[in-house]
């Protein structure tokens, strides 16, 4: 189920870069991170809207529609933070996750440079 927003009808399009989805896949082999952290991963970035980066999505949605529990997610997006590819964000009076621009790259290039930004503060 994938949420429909203004946004994502008038521009869809987000860069995903394959490069980083490869250290993923490398990463699950190591054992660093698990094959549900890809799924999550993915699905965070399917909800990521397109021009600003912000995944504004529960763990319990997100577990509902990966047929996990919210407790599954939490661990795997606690193991996505370990791996700087995941974050979650205070900003003003929003609560939301990013995905790493070096991975998931916003339309705009102010809010490639306030993901960034968000990256080093952590």
């Amino acid at each position: 189920f994938m949420r429909t927003t203004k946004a994502s009808i008038t521009n869809p399009w987000m860069s995903l870069y394959l490069k980083d989805v490869a250290a993923v896949t490398a990463k699950i082999c190591t054992r660093e991170l698990q094959p549900m952290d890809a799924a999550v991963l993915l699905a965070l970035a399917g909800e990521a809207d397109w021009s600003t980066g912000r995944v504004n999505v529960t763990s319990k949605d997100l577990g509902e529609r990966l047929g996990m529990s919210s407790a599954q997610v939490r661990a795997c997006i606690s193991r996505l933070k370990k791996q700087h590819l995941v974050r979650w964000v205070k900003h003003k009076t929003s609560l939301f996750y990013a995905i790493n621009r070096w991975v998931l790259k916003p339309a705009t290039p102010q809010s490639c440079n306030f993901i960034e930004q968000c990256f080093r503060e952590a």
